[in-house]
């Protein structure tokens, strides 16, 4: 069995705790060839897809710390040799990476995709959440700090992020009466270059924000994510705490009301964010936060991903 992993360059990740080296150690574990290619090493020739690939290889240390990998020198490889590719390259979409999956769209009828290019093409991870208002908050994309103001003014406590950052960068809570709205409006809008995604604040926040791990369509596990004191963010990177969690009632039919669209636009791992019954992310480019749950997890969360993807792959 061969498998693609196309993630940004290695040398700039952290192995320790990186999801896509998670998932590539456990498919080596399993007997899998795996290899490895960036987003310059793809291109596409008289109509076939080709990388210049290394063959990489994993020693993913327990917990979170002395991991390290091996690889190869580059060899042409027909990517449409291969069974699996995981397209893991992070957000956003670059013209380069956008270029790059209409090439690997072409592989579809031969190579499993995960996940399919033209779903992550079209799956942003916060105006996914668009397709679905009925399950969001109050939220707004603005396109000038008068359109700030005037959705401030209605909601009184909001939240303001970029939309094309991740990790709780740039994310900012503003309330009704806040001086420096102007000021910041006009930062924000320079500094992250387009619209920004304005929510209404909800007030469960202080609980954590849950992680929904979903595999072909089902949710397999959940972990939350509380705040740091001090901190109303519940991004791990931002220093908020996690634990596993159960999905309430409303939680699980969200879920499978995400199902046909996930399995429709080919997103076979998904994290969906949740925060006080609301969704406020659906991550397809590159769902990650593995290595971190599982450390509150009974069972890794790469094994779960290789059994329930395993089946999928065409013979």
């Amino acid at each position: 069995m061969k498998v693609g992993l196309f993630i940004d360059q290695i040398e700039r990740l952290n192995v320790n705790i990186d999801s896509s080296c998670r998932l590539a150690a456990e498919a080596e574990k399993r007997g899998f060839e795996i290899f490895y290619m960036n987003i310059n090493d793809i291109y596409m020739e008289d109509g076939s897809v080709f990388a210049d690939s290394s063959q990489i290889g994993f020693k993913l240390g327990e917990g979170l710390n002395n991991s390290f990998y091996y690889k190869t020198d580059q060899d042409v490889l027909h990517l449409n040799e291969l069974d699996v590719l995981l397209i893991r390259k992070d957000p956003p979409i670059s013209k380069a990476h956008y270029t790059a999956l209409y090439m690997l769209e072409g592989l579809k009828d031969d190579v499993l995709m995960v996940n399919d290019p033209v779903g992550i093409r079209n799956g942003h991870s916060k105006l996914q959440t668009l397709r679905f208002p009925e399950y969001c908050p109050s939220q707004m994309i603005a396109s000038n700090k008068k359109q700030v103001k005037r959705f401030l003014e209605k909601h009184g406590d909001i939240i303001m992020k970029p939309i094309n950052s991740m990790g709780g960068r740039g994310v900012v809570r503003l309330k009704k009466g806040e001086q420096n709205l102007n000021s910041l409006s006009e930062t924000m809008f320079k500094v992250f270059e387009g619209q920004l995604l304005l929510q209404s604040y909800i007030e469960d926040a202080h609980l954590g924000e849950k992680r929904v791990f979903i595999f072909n369509g089902e949710p397999y596990a959940a972990i939350i994510k509380k705040p740091k004191d001090g901190d109303f963010r519940g991004n791990i990177t931002a220093g908020a705490s996690i634990s596993e969690c159960e999905l309430t009632d409303h939680e699980k039919d969200v879920c499978q009301n995400l199902k046909p669209y996930l399995l429709e636009n080919g997103l076979l791992f998904v994290g969906v964010d949740f925060l006080g019954g609301y969704i406020l992310e659906i991550n397809s480019i590159s769902p990650g936060a593995i290595s971190w749950a599982n450390q509150v997890l009974q069972t890794p969360l790469e094994k779960t991903f290789w059994d329930v993807l395993t089946p999928l792959i065409k013979g």
